[in-house]
């Protein structure tokens, strides 16, 4: 197998400020461009902000966001849809909760039908393979390059962005979900 293939790369908190700054430069045909463009900020701005799995972002439901005083998300795991089986719990405030309110404002305009949060231009669900092609691409967009980001590169931005804050291993363990050793 090509190296290159298994590389797991994280980007900087630098990098996804960029990536979200790109997001408000539409550029000459860019289809469905609202809807994209929304979606990228509530996604990475929860991704690393939280540490979740991207697979755990997108198979949220509309159903599993509790608003709390108007000031956050909270969104509860049980040990059956975590990959390590493990409960958490998390929070969703801040400039996160800004994103994830406008693009909930254009997905539910354009299909409030949808059980999902995160879904495609066609109003299905938003699936892991399209997002690591749809980041990939604002990255590249945003000037950036030299990295192929891939499911768990947000990940490693969140423990990194802890780390720098100097959030002890087992509680960024906990958080994010990591097997504690």
């Amino acid at each position: 197998k090509n190296p290159e293939t298994k590389r797991k790369d994280y980007i900087t908190v630098d990098e996804v400020r960029k990536m979200i700054k790109s997001s408000y430069d539409r550029k000459r045909g860019d289809r469905n461009f609202e809807l994209i463009s929304h979606r990228l900020r509530a996604i990475t701005s929860i991704l690393v902000g939280s540490g979740l799995r991207i697979s755990e972002l997108l198979n949220l439901k509309m159903s599993d966001l509790k608003l709390v005083e108007e000031e956050c998300y909270i969104i509860n795991y049980t040990e059956d849809e975590i990959k390590n089986h493990m409960n958490k719990t998390i929070a969703i405030c801040g400039k996160a909760k800004q994103y994830l309110d406008e693009y909930l404002e254009v997905k539910n305009r354009l299909y409030p039908n949808s059980k999902y949060i995160f879904v495609s231009v066609k109003g299905k669900q938003f699936n892991e393979k399209d997002s690591i092609i749809e980041l990939n691409k604002w990255y590249n967009r945003a000037g950036l390059e030299g990295k192929h980001l891939c499911n768990h590169s947000f990940r490693a931005t969140f423990k990194m962005a802890c780390m720098d804050r100097n959030i002890s291993d087992q509680v960024v363990k906990s958080i994010a979900g990591w097997k504690l050793s």
